[in-house]
């Protein structure tokens, strides 16, 4: 599931959430997160350092964007908090900084 929202009404820095049901250490999961990051990357909205640092899944408020993520771990009553605790992220800007 991915998520794309501006970080505030007055911010041109847009938030991109993405977010797992689970890890199913699949290869079809990865490859979609990294494909992902691939089009930010070939977009320039993130650089090929911070594409490294993203391959642990770490929160990050970049030059030209955030990304948060978040996993729900397989149980459906982590979902909501899952997509809450990003909306929560995006809004406060607990991204590591740049």
């Amino acid at each position: 599931m991915l998520f794309v929202f501006p970080a505030s009404a007055d911010d041109d820095k847009p938030t991109v959430a993405i977010l797992r049901f689970g890890n199913a250490l699949s290869q079809d999961i990865s490859s979609t997160e990294s494909g992902v990051l691939d089009m930010l990357e070939a977009y320039e909205y993130i650089s090929a350092d911070e594409r490294a640092e993203l391959a642990g899944r770490a929160p990050l408020e970049g030059d030209n964007i955030n990304i948060v993520w978040g996993d729900a771990a397989f149980e459906f009553a982590n979902a909501a908090f899952v997509v809450d605790n990003a909306k929560a992220l995006m809004r406060s800007s607990r991204c590591r900084r740049r």
